[in-house]
């Protein structure tokens, strides 16, 4: 009984071990130094007996935290407190892969849990076989993350990072584990360049993409852009959802999982106008079910518009920039931060600052204004500006 290590280096468990006190790991018998506490994983445990069992308890990675929490149950054992611990279960990542979407599927949006059913597809396909005690921060950090960013970028490595990490918290608080292997795996640093750039289309993009769109995938469109509602709350539309008396939209299937109610303009009206017999509102004709996707349907229209390097949560971006901003073209004005947050639907109003994007035009309208105050020309009037230099789009969004 005391406390003793476990060492893993390179994924692999290394026994008859130990740590010298300058941080080198020791192997007994051969008395070979195999490497430091830097490159190897070393976990301490305390040993001790409660009522005749044998009990090995992880404590940390140092000997003294191991000891000090060999003090403690000895204490608990003599005063009678001490109990005996389950012994995690440790299925297999496959397994309990499947648990895990279970919860998620049960506990979270339908587009929440299929990102979680893709994430965890990938993960799956690496780590089948391996129980979860079996796994350790070198075969994330040195063996999934290097194969994972020659096929995804490193915003999704980052987002299938952290749905692993929360399922081994889960798997934790569960009794499947007793270790998060993914502490001290960081993520994938973002730099500019990076990721790909939002696009707010402009008002000669929004009219060619309505123009070269027909069908449902124009009726679709038109909602996303009058509306902000995302893609996944769009197809998921009831019938039963569309108030025309009261000019109400009702959002169920939302990311967050609470109720929203969206007003209809006159032409969401139009455009949702149609009854199809269905109880949800964009049927597939030759399914009678609601469509998954409309990725064909949607990049076909973008190329007949002639727009690159846009996808269709960019129209949400869009809907919100114009929201928060106005339209420089026309002289809506701008909807202030609180009542966007309200019809986009994000819990937290920093979320809602993310989606906006403020154009050069406004940017320009902006500082002249402040000219005008400082010169003491403020009429109460906006100057009319120039259109801006060739390489500008024409609502002032920079291409």
């Amino acid at each position: 009984m005391g406390v003793f290590c476990r060492v893993l280096k390179d994924g692999k468990e290394i026994r008859g071990c130990a740590v010298a006190r300058d941080g080198k790991v020791i192997h007994k018998e051969t008395r070979k130094v195999i490497g430091t506490t830097k490159d190897c994983r070393v976990t301490w445990y305390a040993d001790y007996r409660v009522r005749g069992h044998r009990i090995k308890e992880r404590a940390g990675t140092t000997k003294t935290q191991a000891q000090q929490l060999e003090a403690i149950r000895k204490a608990e054992v003599l005063q009678g407190k001490c109990k005996i611990p389950q012994k995690a279960k440790d299925p297999h990542f496959e397994d309990y892969a499947k648990k895990y979407l279970e919860h998620s599927e049960r506990n979270k949006a339908k587009g929440s849990y299929e990102r979680d059913s893709t994430v965890m597809k990938a993960l799956t396909s690496h780590f089948k076989g391996c129980r979860l005690s079996q796994i350790t921060s070198d075969m994330i950090d040195n063996g999934y993350r290097e194969k994972r960013l020659k096929k995804v970028s490193k915003t999704t490595l980052n987002r299938e990072l952290a749905t692993l990490s929360h399922m081994f918290n889960e798997a934790i608080k569960w009794g499947d584990t007793d270790n998060n292997p993914t502490i001290g795996v960081k993520p994938c640093t973002i730099k500019d360049g990076d990721t790909r750039e939002i696009h707010i289309l402009n008002r000669k993009e929004r009219d060619a993409l309505l123009a070269c769109s027909t069908g449902h995938t124009k009726a679709i469109i038109t909602v996303a852009l009058h509306t902000g509602m995302r893609l996944r709350e769009i197809l998921g539309l009831q019938w039963g959802n569309v108030d025309f008396k009261k000019g109400i939209i009702t959002v169920k299937y939302t990311k967050s999982g609470k109720t929203r109610y969206v007003p209809m303009v006159e032409t969401v009206r139009e455009a949702l106008s149609k009854e199809n017999g269905n109880p949800y509102v964009f049927v597939d004709t030759r399914t009678g079910k609601p469509f998954n996707h409309i990725r064909r349907s949607f990049g076909n229209a973008l190329e007949r518009a002639g727009i690159k390097g846009c996808c269709f949560h960019d129209l949400r971006h869009t809907a919100a920039t114009l929201f928060t901003n106005g339209d420089p073209e026309t002289g809506v004005p701008a909807t202030d931060v609180v009542t966007a947050s309200e019809i986009l639907g994000h819990a937290d109003i920093k979320t809602t600052r993310k989606y906006v994007h403020p154009s050069l035009m406004n940017k320009r309208h902006a500082l002249t204004r402040m000219e005008d105050i400082l010169n003491g020309n403020n009429t109460g009037t906006t100057r009319v500006l120039p259109k801006p230099s060739t390489g500008v789009s024409i609502s002032g969004y920079a291409k």
